[in-house]
């Protein structure tokens, strides 16, 4: 039986956006000087970070901590612009592609 990690999300591992964020932040604590301590590791790939989480339940827990903490400041974002980020997904859903500028746009719009 393989028991997957809350790292890891859906889709191939390496290539799922909640996997693509546990690597920045097992990043951010262990090699950028940005996380709870004071700890430095050179890891230089995925699979080494993947370990340190796997092995090691404090960083598991600060990696994990971290990503909760910025779920919850997209979800802010994303309440406060709500009826941009709509508009946007019906520019997508449309057209499959929306450009920055008209981003901006749409974003100005509704802040007005």
């Amino acid at each position: 039986m393989i028991l997957h990690t809350a790292f890891e999300g859906a889709g191939a591992a390496e290539e799922a956006d909640l996997h693509k964020a546990s690597d920045l932040a097992t990043r951010m604590e262990l090699q950028l000087g940005m996380g709870e301590g004071l700890a430095y590791s050179n890891l230089k790939s995925t699979e080494q970070r993947d370990r340190a989480r796997q092995n090691d339940p404090v960083v598991a827990a600060r990696v994990e901590r971290l990503l909760a903490i910025e779920m919850e400041r997209s979800r802010e974002i994303v309440t406060r612009f709500r009826l941009a980020v709509e508009r946007i997904a019906d520019v997508l859903v449309q057209k499959a592609l929306i450009e920055g500028e008209e981003v901006r746009r749409i974003i100005q719009e509704v802040s007005r």
